[in-house]
């Protein structure tokens, strides 16, 4: 049986990712701070004949996560598969940006990261195997405006990518980050319903069009797989090239 932990997993990528891996035979613990969403998402899961376990979780909360790990490392299986997907987008002007504003978005997207991934990585370091995949974002490659804060976590958490994957190596841990540009999301419909913004962010992809829950997914499936074996340490943008 294959074991895969999804953090954020009520909607937008989190949740599709979640039934991705329900649809590669995992067995799934998904954790969210909206407990009623999480509900919908096990439905499904479940409906794919695929065990979940359903989890109330604010990553932030760092205090919590190894008790809720060692749950189910216990409980329901070991973890072999750590998407770490929580996250938080504020969009705010870098001059009107309060100190609440910057924890929220740092202690969500890199702290709670960080905590999840050592709390996990304890385990996987037994057992000498694991991959954590964690999603960043395009505007940790290069800057845009109203993202200070996020920005700012998605660099952070692309460098911690690398370190873990260096540090981790020797336990035949894997880690690997997802830089996407804007997909179609909850967390992006107010930045792409506005029609000036929705062109100039279209205008600066390559590729000329966003991404789809199906490229992220793709990524994601990569690598959780065998044919990622020798991979580790990168920062994959999923983008159409706005990177470049």
């Amino acid at each position: 049986m294959a074991f895969a932990l999804v953090t954020g997993a009520s909607r937008g990528i989190g949740a599709s990712v979640a039934l991705a891996l329900a649809g590669e035979n995992y067995d799934l613990a998904i954790t969210s701070r909206d407990p009623d969403r999480l509900q919908e998402i096990s439905e499904q899961i479940v409906n794919n004949n695929r065990s979940v376990y359903p989890i109330k979780l604010d990553v932030k909360e760092t205090d919590v996560i190894p008790e809720i790990v060692n749950n189910i490392e216990t409980e329901f299986g070991p973890i072999e598969v750590l998407v770490n997907n929580a996250g938080v987008n504020l969009p705010r002007a870098a001059l009107d940006l309060s100190p609440d504003e910057w924890d929220e978005v740092l202690d969500t997207n890199l702290r709670g990261l960080f905590f999840c991934s050592q709390s996990v990585a304890r385990y996987m370091r037994k057992r000498k195997v694991g991959r954590i995949i964690n999603i960043s974002s395009a505007a940790g490659l290069r800057a845009t405006d109203d993202r200070a804060h996020y920005g700012s976590s998605k660099a952070g958490l692309n460098f911690l990518t690398r370190n873990l994957a260096f540090e981790w190596a020797k336990y035949n841990i894997t880690v690997n980050a997802i830089a996407p540009t804007f997909v179609k999301t909850e967390l992006s419909e107010k930045t792409l319903s506005d029609p000036s913004l929705r062109s100039y962010y279209l205008g600066q992809i390559p590729l000329r069009r966003f991404g789809t829950m199906s490229d992220i997914v793709n990524a994601v499936k990569f690598l959780a797989s065998p044919s990622s074996d020798f991979i580790t340490g990168i920062v994959l943008p999923v983008d159409g090239g706005f990177h470049l």
